[in-house]
């Protein structure tokens, strides 16, 4: 998956691990690195130690949903510009966010089969997408 439409926004960036890199939070004043960014295959998680929502981190980066994805949810959203759908912006960025959130729980899930014990940040992860899944706002 492409990291650099997220990764070379951020300041004072660092790898942290395999996949893993942590960063000053643009939705903050953040004098140390307060963000995590994980990779996987297809996706981008972005948590904010301080508490900054993930639309507060896009918007800050001028990013979207969809820029966490790989590139099949970039069709998607090129599809319904196409269609003209007049509320294709919001409609998409309910649409990847649930599907996030999916995505989160069930990853949440194949790590519990598996016996590995989550962290304190995956689990504020896994909340989050809990309440999105439970018709929540993701940024509430």
């Amino acid at each position: 998956m492409d990291t650099s439409p997220l990764l070379n926004r951020l300041a004072d960036l660092r790898q942290t691990g395999p996949d893993r890199w942590s960063a000053r939070c643009p939705a903050h004043e953040d004098s140390s690195p307060s963000l995590s960014i994980r990779v996987t295959d297809d996706k981008l998680l972005v948590h904010c130690h301080a508490g900054c929502s993930p639309d507060d981190i896009l918007a800050a980066l001028d990013l979207k949903w969809g820029d966490l994805f790989s590139d099949r949810w970039q069709a998607a959203e090129q599809a319904a510009m196409a269609a003209g759908h007049r509320h294709r912006q919001k409609m998409l960025s309910e649409i990847t966010q649930r599907d996030y959130a999916s995505w989160v729980v069930a990853l949440a899930a194949r790590d519990k089969e598996r016996g590995i014990v989550h962290n304190l940040e995956d689990r504020a992860t896994i909340a989050l997408a809990v309440e999105v899944l439970k018709g929540g706002q993701a940024n509430g």
